[in-house]
């Protein structure tokens, strides 16, 4: 639907190019922020969870593989491997080929489509909640109650602490790249986005806040065909709190 939005494939990928450069640029932040807060605190040193003996096999990357992985044979295999990749291309291909071909009868189909997923989307998230708890509850009682559960979020402290340290060390240094590289006030943003951002902060998932996060970053001034390509984009691909 963005693609169609901009109507030209120059456009297009000059804000691809823009975009996935800030991508690229803000995951290798986030790696090495992660990196270092685990170096200077190390968490988990020391604590019984750890003490079992974990052999883990490095995997080398082999660039045939991951090209192989980018073009899927089948679409809609990898819609159900969920080879985000894989889709992701599949999706940029079709839709350069739909502006290419200057095919707008598709247009109105699209958006109809795009409508009904968010709803649904909305829908999830509002049962988010009571599933959490339901999930949460169920292993609680499995694991012997509260008392089994207290000894097991004291030993986790410090590794919290080290996550919540390099999330806060990781937004300063995006807020200085959004006041310096975008002339913006950050603060300004992250008002209009708070809502965003508290529900991507309870459900650990940006594809699930997206209908939020377009709505609520749709009023702060950026256009349309913008927002419709770089968040659904970035949902997928520029996951900065898992790296």
């Amino acid at each position: 639907n963005a693609f169609f939005g901009f109507g030209n494939l120059k456009t297009i990928g000059k804000l691809g190019g823009y975009s996935f450069a800030y991508y690229l640029l803000t995951t290798s932040v986030a790696v090495g922020v992660g990196m270092l807060v685990a170096f200077l605190i190390s968490p988990g040193k020391g604590s019984e969870i750890f003490t079992a003996q974990v052999i883990v096999k490095p995997k080398e990357f082999n660039l045939e593989e991951f090209v192989v992985n980018l073009v899927p044979p089948n679409i809609f295999k990898a819609l159900v491997d969920f080879n985000v990749l894989g889709v992701i291309f599949a999706v940029i291909l079709l839709s350069m080929a739909g502006v290419s071909s200057k095919n707008e009868r598709i247009v109105p189909l699209l958006k109809e489509l795009e409508e009904i997923l968010l709803k649904m989307t909305k829908w999830i998230i509002s049962l988010a909640p009571v599933g959490v708890f339901a999930l949460i509850s169920s292993k609680v009682g499995e694991s012997g109650g509260a008392r089994a559960i207290v000894p097991l979020f004291s030993s986790l402290t410090e590794y919290i602490f080290c996550v919540l340290l390099a999330l806060l060390v990781h937004f300063f240094i995006l807020s200085a790249l959004c006041f310096f590289l975008g002339k913006t006030n950050p603060f300004r943003i992250l008002k209009t986005v708070k809502d965003a951002l508290l529900t991507a902060f309870a459900t650990a998932s940006s594809s699930a806040t997206l209908p939020i996060t377009m709505e609520r970053t749709s009023r702060t001034g950026v256009s349309q065909n913008v927002l419709n390509f770089v968040l659904p984009v970035g949902a997928t691909v520029n996951m900065d709190g898992t790296a």
